[in-house]
């Protein structure tokens, strides 16, 4: 029902230099490699309700335990450290604390297909791989061969468990380079460094309603996340509320 989307994403990370697509003429070549189906989630909006889309993943869990998230073992990757609501909540009330009386604002940012910016190492790659039937492009490629394509990705995908906490160190750069900042002006509050909360590839920034403080702790964010994933932030989801 989905194949359509799967072959965008696929041709996404291709076009990105994220996936090697080989013909299954040479399904010889890729013996080693462990595929798996894709599959389709279905997206939520930040208050969990279901958005009517979905997300293409690879469905690691496939092959039982010979599946790529069996072999996998969590003490060889970082671990996955989140903030809690409670820690957004504690700061909030604190800033209510010691300066009663002015707003305050919260800015929201996220990363676009963030996952597919961390390359895998290459010799794991043999662990992220799928086939898809060739059929719906029988018209475009004027042969229907009945052989599926051959896909190997490069690059984090949804569906792996230890997506998050591979990528989640970048975001704890990001995260922890923008709390190191500090605004210069004293109608800033210069003494107070600025603060933001990161949840894997989505970030919470807050700020007092003074200045320019809030634009000014929005814009450090953006350039420490472009220094530190280049030009990733997702323009489409920006938000202040």
């Amino acid at each position: 029902e989905h194949l359509i989307e799967a072959y965008h994403i696929v041709w996404e990370d291709f076009a990105r230099c994220g996936a090697l697509i080989s013909s299954g003429e040479l399904e010889h070549l890729f013996g080693d490699v462990n595929t798996a189906p894709l599959g389709r989630v279905p997206k939520n909006d930040e208050e969990g309700f279901p958005t009517g889309e979905g997300r293409v993943i690879l469905d690691a869990t496939a092959n039982g335990k010979q599946s790529t998230n069996s072999h996998t073992s969590p003490f060889n990757h970082p671990p996955n450290m989140c903030p809690q609501h409670h820690e957004l909540v504690a700061h909030i009330v604190w800033l209510s604390v010691h300066m009663p009386g002015i707003p305050i604002l919260l800015g929201m940012r996220d990363v676009k297909s963030a996952f597919k910016l961390i390359w895998l190492a290459l010799s794991d790659i043999n662990w992220f791989g799928t086939r898809l039937p060739t059929k719906p492009l029988a018209d475009a490629l004027s042969a229907a061969t009945g052989l599926p394509l051959i896909v190997v990705f490069l690059c984090l995908q949804f569906g792996w468990t230890e997506s998050p906490s591979e990528y989640g160190v970048h975001g704890y750069a990001i995260s922890y380079g923008h709390r190191q900042l500090t605004p210069s002006e004293w109608f800033h509050w210069s003494g107070n460094p600025l603060f933001n909360l990161t949840y894997v590839d989505d970030g919470v920034i807050v700020a007092l309603d003074v200045g320019y403080l809030a634009a000014l702790s929005a814009e450090a964010y953006d350039w420490v996340l472009s220094l530190v994933l280049g030009d990733a932030l997702n323009t489409k989801k920006l938000q202040t509320t």
